[in-house]
C-alpha cells in the first residue's frame, strides 16, 4: 500500500469505485447528486465499520460534515437509519 494512503482511505476509495460500477448496472439515477449522495452514505458505512476511524472520531466527522452541507445526504441517511440497508435499497432510491 502507497504511503499516500492509510487502510481506511484505500477501503472507502474501492466502495467508492465498487458503488459506483453496482449502481450503473442496477440502477438508473438520473439525477447525479442522488448517486453521489448514495456513495457517499456507503463510504459512510465503511467508516462505521472501522474500529480505528471510530475511535478517533474520523466516521463522525465524516458524516458531521456531510449532514451539515449536504441535505439529499440528511434525508437519505435518516430513511437508512430508519428503515436499515435491505428496505432502503428495495425502495431503489427514490427519494
Amino acid at each position: 500500500m502507497s504511503n499516500h494512503y492509510d487502510e481506511l482511505t484505500f477501503k472507502t476509495y474501492l466502495a467508492k469505485i465498487f458503488t459506483q460500477i453496482w449502481l450503473l448496472d442496477n440502477y438508473d439515477l438520473k439525477i447525479q447528486k442522488k448517486k453521489n449522495t448514495f456513495i457517499l452514505l456507503v463510504q459512510d458505512y465503511i467508516y462505521k465499520l472501522d474500529k480505528r476511524a471510530m475511535a478517533t472520531q474520523s466516521s463522525y466527522k465524516f458524516e458531521k460534515r456531510n449532514r451539515k452541507s449536504n441535505y439529499l445526504f440528511r434525508k437519505m441517511k435518516n430513511l437508512l437509519d430508519k428503515n436499515g440497508w435491505e428496505k432502503f435499497m428495495l425502495e431503489k432510491l427514490y427519494i
